[in-house]
């Protein structure tokens, strides 16, 4: 079984694990779009993927938002094209999920944040990553994305996303 986690953005990832939790691989959304959808095909077979939910900020340009809309568009269509069940699930839920969560008190940055999903990340695939995976801000976000997708379908009995 291989389970997907899509970190949507110029600066985002999409990752797989196996049935175990085991990391697999991850691709780059900043490459050309025919090297993430030949990516994407070799796991088409995935049981489920979780998309992060997430939208334009009144702080992002003009250009900057649609950039960012057409990044999360893509891998939204790349996974209908890959006949992939997926969820879109937002930030605060899966975070919360997996032991990432923002506290309430908190004001941390953008960069504060990446560094306890990267933390988390390699607490939890460090010892059985793939030879090579250094977690990173780019990939983190999307493999903790795919072992939630991995534990959600196990919570549901094994019915797909």
């Amino acid at each position: 079984m291989i389970f997907l986690g899509c970190d949507p953005g110029a600066s985002g990832a999409i990752a797989c694990v196996d049935g175990k939790g085991i990391p697999l691989g991850f691709v780059r959304l900043d490459l050309p779009p025919a090297e993430v959808w030949a990516w994407l095909r070799e796991y088409d077979d995935a049981r489920g993927a979780v998309l992060e939910k997430v939208g334009a900020t009144p702080q992002m340009g003009v250009s900057s938002a649609f950039t960012f809309g057409q990044g999360y568009g893509g891998v939204r269509a790349f996974l209908v094209a890959s006949s992939v069940p997926f969820e879109e699930v937002t930030p605060a839920r899966w975070q919360a999920a997996m032991g990432v969560a923002k506290r309430a008190s908190s004001r941390l940055g953008a960069a504060a944040q990446k560094g306890r999903t990267r933390a988390r990340a390699q607490e939890l695939f460090g010892a059985s990553a793939i030879s090579g995976v250094r977690y990173t801000n780019v990939n983190s976000d999307a493999y903790l994305l795919a072992e939630y997708a991995r534990r959600l379908h196990a919570a549901r009995g094994a019915q797909p996303l």
